[in-house]
């Protein structure tokens, strides 16, 4: 409501006679008040005739009378006032953005005879070894030709460790995003890369020096965006996975047909030749696409996405402001938790890849696919709400009480044998506590002597099921298999109690049970536990 005033001065008042004022505030809800020439304040019977007017009357005749109508009304919603303080509450509630980049490289060269003096050098036939370079951390991928060139490594015909050369890559991004009060949304994006190149040099009987091929391996992550297949049937998001197939292998064909120097045609079959449908090229964005935010018309082809999406974790604990909340509960919060890594778990540079002069490797393994450039042995989504609601409830009367639901997904996808392991997990946990304040507990001595001693008694229980079924989906065999399944109740009780500021005794209660769902030698496991601790806090 908007309050709205009317003034009019130089009213001449008769004794018991109305006047009528017409103030015209388009309002019944009124007040009004009438002062003197000089000030002061009069008194004056009102009756309200209309939204529009009204009549005073006064006991006395007066002269110069100044009178002040105040009414409530509706405010007009402006619509453009309205989108333009909102866009501005979005646009500033941006709070902090961080990104962190982390570069790291080594080297390891096995085998280093000299000793180091100064600075990590030593002048071995007036050369410092093994250079001021190395040790200011320059990675050269040449040292090991450069030590065995000033002879520091090793002759010895048996030594087989390898020189390596070490790389990895860290992207962090996080932001704090506050579009209104009390709701906060803390956002986190990441991408992580590593490679190992190993090689050994080592001496033959005449003294010269002989290398291996390379070995390169890593490995690789990536935050994305996988929840809308979270709660969809897993049969039907696999059965997207196979169909995904095509459209990527057609993908990767009208590629290479673009850069071939060769005649490539489609062949025969209704995958292209070089990419059939268990070609590791062809599963891993088809994975993607299926199980993230890619469609397979958009999806990387390279198998290693470069732009990490972000996850979140939201917290909203405005409710207890609110006047009905405030009654009975001291803090409110709702939470709500997401998170996602696309992850390949190890990959090895082929070494069978070759390139021809239009950048492409036309060599095929047995069941006729193109060599990958990298060997990748699985990749793997796992995706976590933690939680997916949670309610974190203080009341008044000192009780605590908190509801979660959580549910998680792993997938995993070995090349190995062209199998998809899922596992789906859902937790739903309540708790609840009471905070005794300053409860009492009396020390006795043979003397007869009490000492009493008051803190905060603080009761915790909290009661969780949990749920998980593990799927095998075989991509030859075409079928889907619950190979594993169980269910997960337990309860945890403990008491706190502040014995001072440094010692802290507990006692507690665990009891779980583990049911198995799915057939197999697997049989029911009861665990319980009970014990008391006294922590010490050193300050």
């Amino acid at each position: 409501m908007k309050t709205v005033k009317y003034e009019e001065s130089g009213i001449k008042l008769r004794p018991n006679l109305s006047k009528s004022i017409n103030h015209k505030l388009k309002t019944e809800s009124v007040t009004v008040k009438a002062y003197t020439d000089k000030g002061v304040e009069i008194k004056v019977k009102m009756d309200v005739k209309s939204p529009d007017r009204i009549t005073i009357k006064a006991e006395n005749e007066l002269d110069n009378v100044k009178v002040v109508v105040e009414g409530k009304v509706p405010e007009k919603i402006n619509p453009f006032k309205v989108i333009a303080e909102s866009s501005i509450r979005v646009l500033m509630g941006l709070k902090s953005v961080s990104v962190s980049l982390s570069d790291n490289r080594g080297t390891v060269l096995p085998g280093y005879k000299p000793n180091t003096k100064y600075i990590g050098m030593n002048d071995v036939n007036g050369v410092y070894a093994p250079g001021l370079a190395f040790v200011s951390g320059w990675q050269d991928p040449e040292f090991a030709w450069y030590a065995i060139n000033h002879g520091w490594l090793t002759k010895d015909t048996t030594f087989n460790d390898a020189f390596r050369l070490t790389y990895s890559e860290n992207i962090t991004l996080r932001a704090l995003y506050e579009p209104m009060p009390n709701f906060k949304v803390e956002i986190n994006a990441i991408r992580t890369y590593s490679r190992n190149k190993d090689q050994n040099y080592r001496a033959n009987e005449f003294g010269q020096y002989r290398t291996t091929v390379p070995v390169i391996n890593g490995n690789y992550s990536l935050s994305i965006i996988s929840a809308g297949s979270a709660f969809k049937s897993p049969k039907k998001v696999f059965n997207r996975f196979k169909s995904s197939r095509y459209t990527v292998a057609k993908r990767l064909f009208d590629q290479r047909d673009k850069k071939a120097l060769r005649v490539y045609e489609w062949g025969p079959n209704k995958f292209p030749t070089g990419y059939s449908e268990l070609s590791q090229e062809v599963l891993i964005p088809s994975f993607l696409s299926a199980y993230s935010q890619y469609s397979s018309s958009n999806v990387p082809l390279d198998n290693f996405p470069r732009i990490p999406m972000p996850n979140w974790q939201i917290t909203y604990d405005g409710l207890a402001k609110l006047s009905f909340f405030k009654n009975y509960f001291r803090t409110f919060t709702l939470t709500h938790g997401y998170r996602s890594v696309y992850s390949i778990g190890a990959y090895a540079a082929n070494l069978k890849y070759d390139e021809e002069e239009d950048g492409l490797n036309w060599v095929t393994n047995s069941i006729g696919d193109f060599i990958t450039r990298r060997d990748i042995t699985n990749v793997s989504i796992i995706e976590q709400f933690s939680p997916l609601i949670g309610l974190d409830m203080n009341w008044v009367n000192n009780l605590t009480s908190r509801f979660e639901v959580k549910t998680s997904r792993s997938l995993a996808m070995s090349f190995s044998n062209n199998q998809l392991t899922q596992t789906n997990a859902w937790e739903y946990i309540i708790g609840g506590g009471y905070r005794f304040e300053n409860m009492p507990l009396i020390f006795g001595s043979e003397e007869g002597q009490q000492r009493t001693l008051k803190s905060d008694l603080r009761l915790r229980l909290d009661f969780s099921i949990r749920k998980n079924e593990t799927v095998l989906h075989k991509m030859v065999e075409e079928v889907s298999i619950t190979n594993a399944g169980m269910i997960t109740t337990s309860i945890k009780a403990s008491a706190d109690y502040l014995i001072s500021n440094q010692v802290t005794f507990r006692a507690f209660f665990d009891w779980g049970k583990t049911k198995p769902t799915a057939s197999g030698p697997s049989f029911p496991q009861i665990n319980s536990s009970f014990g008391f601790s006294l922590r010490f806090t050193m300050i």
